[in-house]
């Protein structure tokens, strides 16, 4: 039986309805039309994630600026705390609502030197004080080693692993003096001078690290847009390659079939007048 009046499958039948109705390069432009929408779509939602993560890096650029004049607000915390408690011992003119403003934690520890006594509930609370103290120090260099494992560059530890280490060091140091020198101590050794350098000290290797962090946070950030960026031109240029490909190559064999139905409509053409002499080129190889 011949293809012709061979009996079309039902799943095949809307489709060759539909292609009898076409001319070749409506044909053509159809099948072009259903390869394209889900190339297009893939494109789009690929091209979009990336723009969100772009958009996304720039927002946490921006929200990293904060950071600097939050850094500069909290230097200055210690010195105001430090006014307000001076000024509560009525040794300068400030006004009330600086001391109301900050807490008294940062200088609880003092408090207890300047009276030269502790009770027991002051006690407790210097230890849990000092137990939060660690365990933010502990955070932020557990925080900082997971970032130096996820920065492919591994540029980032050189940079500030000892920068961490001082400032885990120092802290460690200050509760170290504490707990002997005031906690565990028969009697309260330290002084308010050396705890107020301790402290002073601590918070400078704290700055330097925050300084530092900021500035890294930066870079990584912009590396991080630019990869993206980087991703998004390479996918541009990919789909505009592959689309101009295959609009070649369906523009070629649109061609071709044309050819080979122009000759054959030649041929027939031919056999109608009784010429049965020529020959039918398909453009096949060979």
């Amino acid at each position: 039986m011949s293809t012709k009046n061979k009996p079309l499958s039902p799943i095949l039948a809307p489709a060759v309805a539909i292609m009898n109705r076409l001319k070749y390069p409506q044909k053509f432009a159809l099948i072009s039309l259903f390869f394209a929408i889900p190339l297009a779509t893939v494109m789009f939602l690929l091209i979009s994630e990336i723009n969100d993560r772009i958009e996304f890096a720039e927002k946490e650029i921006v929200g990293d600026a904060y950071l600097r004049p939050l850094r500069q607000l909290l230097e200055h915390v210690p010195a105001a705390r430090s006014l307000a408690h001076s000024y509560a011992k009525g040794q300068i003119t400030v006004r009330p609502e600086l001391i109301e403003s900050h807490s008294r934690t940062g200088f609880f520890a003092q408090s207890i030197l300047e009276r030269g006594s502790m009770t027991a509930e002051e006690k407790a609370e210097l230890i849990t004080l000092t137990g939060l103290v660690r365990s933010n120090s502990e955070a932020t260099r557990a925080g900082l080693e997971v970032g130096f494992r996820n920065n492919p560059a591994q540029n980032l530890k050189p940079r500030l692993e000892e920068l961490v280490q001082n400032s885990v060091a120092q802290t460690e140091e200050l509760l170290k003096r504490i707990d002997s020198e005031i906690i565990d101590a028969p009697q309260l050794t330290m002084t308010q001078e050396s705890l107020a350098a301790l402290t002073r000290k601590t918070l400078e290797k704290d700055f330097s690290l925050w300084d530092r962090t900021v500035g890294e946070l930066d870079g990584l950030l912009r590396t991080r847009i630019e990869g993206f960026a980087h991703k998004k031109r390479l996918v541009e240029v990919l789909s505009v390659l592959m689309l101009a490909l295959v609009g070649y190559l369906l523009v070629g064999f649109y061609w071709a079939v044309m050819r080979t139905v122009s000759g054959l409509q030649e041929a027939s053409d031919a056999m109608i007048q009784g010429n049965l002499t020529g020959s039918v080129s398909l453009g096949y190889p060979g």
